[in-house]
């Protein structure tokens, strides 16, 4: 099962027709109708009736849709996660510092967070020594310490 049979199984739902649904997915109507096929192979039921030019969702296909649509969606969100990751949208910062330098990293944290809103920050308190060990031990990402 690929992605883009998915796609265009949904797609099919949508329009309930083969020709309009490949005409939207830039594809021939052809390479469509094997997809589909493959997909209903697959899961050794069919997904459509076929009547005329006009194709009608199963019952099958209709359970199935939510599931497919689903897959496309969290497909989606996986992408937008690398792409988050890529521009340094998202994800976890964590960072070590001793206390007397707290104050410094207090004011830089408040600037930090309106340009990169989805970093998540963790701040690690504690001696030079502990730092030092957090660090090596790669529980920290950098250490603000003298």
């Amino acid at each position: 099962m690929e992605l883009r049979q998915l796609k265009y199984f949904e797609k099919a739902c949508e329009l309930k027709n083969f020709s309009e649904a490949s005409r939207m997915l830039h594809i021939s109507q052809s390479t469509l109708s094997q997809q589909i096929k493959q997909l209903e192979d697959e899961l050794n039921v069919l997904l459509f009736d076929r009547i005329g030019k006009r194709i009608i969702p199963t019952e099958a296909g209709m359970a199935f849709l939510p599931f497919a649509r689903n897959s496309i969606l969290e497909a989606e969100n996986g992408k937008q996660i690398i792409k988050d990751l890529k521009g340094i949208m998202t994800g976890t910062l964590n960072i070590g510092v001793t206390y007397s330098l707290s104050h410094l990293l207090r004011c830089s944290i408040t600037d930090f967070k309106k340009v990169y809103p989805g970093i998540n920050v963790i701040i690690n308190f504690g001696t030079s020594k502990e730092q030092i060990r957090l660090l090596e031990n790669k529980h920290v990402d950098c250490v603000l310490s003298f």
